[in-house]
Parts: structure tokens; sequence; C-alpha cells
């Protein structure tokens, strides 16, 4: 042993056994979904691993075996060491493993340290638990492990005289051992999707594999750990953000490559792009201010901000790494961080209250168009100075998200309750979601809603053990009213369309039911876009994402099972946006509008936020 033991700032190992004599945790760092408080349907909770666990003195093994290389003592001849207990406050947990990888196995994280959010591997803990072995200060800086110090884990775990830097709770079986033809041609990394038999698990590997976000939609990123402040109002767990790109990153597990689908944002009201996983966003209607931050938002007040330059200046923090490889841990603070969440949230309420057509074209004389559209045609020759030039269009931008021609939207049901329409309903389905399948979107003026038509197949939802008795072959005849009620669908119009130019392209419906069309598909409803709940979200409800949030996000569970199409588009529709703007003009006003919104409340003291608007 060595001579200077006696000054160690550690007790020595007896019989191979190490004790940690001091510790960073935290009882509060632990994983915020779990085995116990998942909600029906949520797989990806962590499950606390008890000490007597073969796979948690696997770690203690790997652990202690690491600090005897590190520390400067010399391990005694034939003696096999481990660490007795984790660090005070810390746990070690498991997460089922959903990457499609055939080889089923869980991965192990190390919870409880207030600077590092999980340690994935006892190498990657191994250099953090040194420091607490050695420095009786806790003073973090002293600490070399990559999370505190930027150093690659794979430089950290040579001077382990190790490769692995991950670990899990299956073999480590190498790369060359699996068959290649379960990574496709020449070996390439993507690893073959193994069968799912449960539904739920099935609902949530597509909701991970397929996420349902578009470029340029504004959606919520889960921040993972959320950044606290002093007290629990003083908490943002989801930040604003713009969609750039839906896309998947490389995904190391420890002993083979797996791919991982992540979406790359542009966060709003800070200066930076992030790639998060594709698991970490939310749609923008599915999360909501608490009541409690709101109201610390409207009292709280950042210091020395006199200019636009000063402003500025508040978006220059990262909230999260520059990439998936960079592990650091997240700098800011809730003190640094608010004044640039509150104005990614001002410029939230910008883009959720505009709405603009994209890609329009003018329609010819022949082509369909509502019959209100027709009657305006047909007068327009006495009044010429009066009239505007029905147009097509590919796509709307509603607020927050953007519909397609060919997408399935979610319906307000309330609006067929006088409608002739409302007897081909099957009984029963008072309490479910409509959709229409838009095949045409026209308008006979671009600015303004009340003038604007969806048209497309009526569906409904049935469970999927009923028969569908609708006939696909012949048109249903609806007596129509002499035009259409724009702002409800109570004066719904069938008319023979020509055959669907999107066959067979309806989503997965609602688990455990199917779509049902009401009338024939051979028939055309016009919808008035004032109409619209919004987009349908298939399988949202099994987002783990929603399990974490649940306590603080006043979204309540029948509001999200209306983005899902479980309750009818009346139970959580999309507001009606109240101001027509062409997404560049909006994009280039917005800096200077938060800016115009904010400066003032901030100068004189609190003044109320604005509350969110349902309808």
């Amino acid at each position: 042993m060595s001579s200077s033991t006696a000054r160690l700032p550690f007790d020595m190992p007896m019989n191979g056994i190490l004790r940690f004599p001091r510790s960073d945790g935290s009882p509060k760092k632990r994983p915020t979904v779990t085995k116990e408080n998942a909600p029906p349907g949520v797989l990806n909770y962590m499950e606390l691993v008890p000490h007597d666990d073969k796979r948690n003195k696997d770690w203690r093994d790997k652990v202690g075996n690491f600090l005897m290389t590190l520390l400067p003592i010399d391990p005694a001849r034939h003696v096999s060491y481990r660490i007795a207990e984790f660090p005070q406050h810390y746990a070690l947990y498991s997460k089922p493993r959903m990457s499609g990888i055939t080889e089923q196995r869980d991965d192990l994280y190390l919870y409880g340290s207030r600077y590092v959010n999980n340690f994935r591997s006892p190498a990657e803990f191994a250099f953090h638990a040194l420091w607490l072995m050695m420095d009786p200060t806790l003073n973090v800086s002293n600490c070399e492990c990559q999370w505190c110090t930027r150093t690659p884990q794979k430089e950290l775990s040579r001077r382990l005289g190790t490769k692995v830097d991950h670990y899990s709770s299956g073999t480590d079986k190498q790369r060359s051992q699996y068959d290649a033809s379960g990574f496709g041609e020449a070996g390439s990394d993507t690893p073959m999707a193994s069968p799912v038999q449960d539904p739920a698990e099935e609902a949530q590997s597509k909701l991970r594999d397929n996420p349902p976000y578009r470029v340029g939609e504004m959606v919520w990123a889960h921040l993972r750990p959320p950044i606290v402040g002093e007290s629990d109002d003083e908490t943002l767990q989801c930040w604003p953000a713009i969609v750039l790109d839906v896309t998947t990153r490389p995904l190391w597990t420890g002993t083979s490559m797996d791919r991982q689908p992540a979406v790359k944002l542009r966060l709003l009201g800070v200066a930076y792009v992030a790639q998060v996983e594709a698991f970490d966003v939310l749609p923008y209607h599915a999360y909501a201010l608490s009541p409690g931050l709101q109201s610390y938002m409207s009292n709280a007040k950042p210091e020395n901000i006199v200019d636009a330059s000063a402003f500025h200046r508040l978006s220059e923090i990262q909230v999260f790494p520059d990439s998936q490889h960079d592990q650091r841990p997240r700098q800011v603070t809730f003190d640094r961080g608010w004044p640039a969440w509150l104005k990614g949230l001002v410029a939230s309420w910008w883009v959720r209250d505009r709405w603009s057509l994209s890609r329009t074209i003018s329609l010819t004389a022949g082509e369909a168009v509502p019959p209100s559209l027709r009657a305006e045609s047909r007068s327009a020759s006495a009044t010429p100075s009066g009239t505007h030039q029905p147009v097509a269009a590919d796509a709307i931008w509603w607020g927050p998200e953007q519909i397609w021609v060919g997408d399935v939207v979610r319906l307000r049901r309330s609006a067929i309750v006088d409608s002739t329409i409302l007897a081909f309903i099957s009984n029963g389905a008072g309490g479910r979601g409509l959709f229409l399948k838009v095949k045409k979107i026209q308008a006979r003026r671009v600015d303004n809603p009340r003038d604007v038509w969806l048209s497309g197949t009526l569906y409904e939802t049935i469970p999927e053990q009923d028969a569908d008795h609708s006939s696909p072959g012949s048109p249903t005849k609806i007596e129509t009213g002499s035009g259409l009620d724009v702002s409800s669908l109570s004066s719904l119009v069938a008319l023979p369309s020509l055959p669907d130019p999107l066959p067979d392209s309806l989503p997965d419906p609602p688990l455990g039911f199917k779509f049902k069309s009401v009338l024939s598909p051979t028939n055309t409803i016009f919808v008035s876009l004032e109409s619209v709940a919004g987009r349908y979200y298939p399988y949202l409800l099994f987002s783990p994402v929603l399990g974490a949030i649940r306590k603080t996000n006043p979204v309540r569970p029948e509001q999200l099972m209306s983005l899902c199409g479980h309750a009818p588009g009346d139970v959580w529709p999309a507001n009606l946006p109240p101001m027509h703007r062409e997404r560049k003009e909006m994009w280039d006003e917005l800096e200077e509008e938060v800016r115009e919104f904010l400066m003032p409340r901030w100068k004189v003291g609190a003044r109320a936020l604005k509350a969110e608007r349902r309808t």
C-alpha cells in the first residue's frame, strides 16, 4: 500500500469493498416517468433496479474495478473490488429498449447527481466516482468525467483500459457476430425491426418511427431534464420551436449502430438550431402554459434590457447540445433561460394567430367549386369590380399546423347537429371523431377564412369489430339547401366526384377503431375551413413525454384524445387564426413584433400575459 494512505480523503477498502465518503446526490434527481406512475400504454418508462439484482451488482463490480485503476492505492492480489453502495441519493434504473434491434435487453442508467442527468455505463461514471472519492470540497470543476469536462468518453475509456462506453443488461455481442442480412445491403447500420405483438407497444413504435411533424410547423420540444428555478412555478418543461427537418441520426447502442428518428428544430427565442430525439417533440396543441408559470412570467422582469441589442442578447443561450455527440450537461439556468423562453412563447402566439394558403393557382372554367362560389361566379358579369377569381391551393398554414391535400383532418362534430347528413352517422357515434379526407382546397378570397373550402370524403370511426355496411359503388342522394352556411357544417353538400386521386391512403385509425365513410366514397362534401378542428395525430396518446409532463400540463386527457381521434374535434379544436399573413412576411416581422410586445412590459413592470384562447 502507499505510504501516504493516512492522508487519503476516503477510507481504505476492506475485503475488497469501497465506500463513498461523500456524494453530490439529490433525491430530486430521479426519472420522472417510472413503471409505477407511467400512464397506461406508455412503455418508455424507467424501472428501479434493486440492490440485490444481478445487474446492480455487476455495475458496482465494474465501478469498483475502475476505481482501483484510478485511485492512488495499490490493489491487493487475488481480491475482487466493488463499491458497497452507490453514492447517497443515487439509484440505478433500467429502461426497456424499443429500438427495433433483434436482441431484447434493457438499457441501464445511474441517476442522482446534481450536475449530471444520468450515467449510462460504469465507465462513464468512473471518473465522476473518482471525484467523489478524492475531493472533500466537492468542487465540480475538479471532476474529470465527460459531462463535467467535455472530454470524449472514448478517450476516458482508453484511460480505463476498456472500449466499452455504454452499458446494457444484454450480452456484449460484437457487430461481426450479427447476421449481416439484418443490416441491409453492404452491412449498412439499419437493424431489422423485431415483430411487435402488444398493440400499445406497436402504437408507440409507430409514433417513434413516423414522427407526425412537417417542415415549418410549430411544436414543443421536451426538455430533459427540465430547467428548474427555486419554486415549482419556475420550471420550463417544453420549449416552443419550428420544425426544420424530420430525419434520423445514428445511435451507438454499445454493441452496434442503430438509427434514431430525430427532428431538427429552430428554437423560438433562441439563436440556435437543435436536433432532438423525435420522441421529445409534441404537437403545439398537446401542451399549454401552466397557470403558475404564466403568473411568474407576468411578474418577472429581466435586468438591464435597455435597447434592442440587449434584447437580442437574451437569445444567446444554448438549450440543447450542438449535436447528439455532445453529451455535456446543460449550462443554462432558469434565471438565465426564462427571458429567452418568454420571447419564444410570445413568438409562438404570433405564429398561432396567423394563417395563409400555400401554392395557389387560379381555377379555370368548369372546375368543381362549392355551390356558393358558383353563385358568385354567375353574378360576376353584372358587377365585375366586386368579383374575386376562385383559386385552388395545395396546403393551408393553419396557425401552428399545415394541412395538406390528401390529409385526414378532424372536424367540429357539433356543426352537423341540424344537417341531413346526421341520419347517416352510426348509432352511438356521438362521442367519437368525425373526419374529412381532403381532396381539394379552394377559395374565393385568399385572405378570408370564411371564403376557403375543403372538399373530400367524410369519415367516422366505428369499433373495429363492427361490420362496415357502407356501399362504395352507389352515391348517396341528399337534399341540399340553396347554399352553404360558412360558419358550420349544417348545410353540408354531397356531390358526385371523380375517383379518389389518393386511393387507400387513409392513416391508421384510432386504436381499437376503424374508419367508415359516412356517405359513399364517390360523394364529395364541401366543408368550410372554419369547421376544421385541426390535424389528426394517430398514437399521440402513447408519447412518453405526455406522461412526463402530465402533472403540470393544463391540456386534459379528453383534449388529448380529441387530437388522436378518440373524441370529437369540438373537445379540443384549433383556434381560428384571426390574421392572414403570408409565411415569409410573418418570419421577417417576428423578431421585431416580439420586441415591441415585450419591451414596454418589461420597462413599466408587470403586465398580464395574453391568455390562451379556445373556442
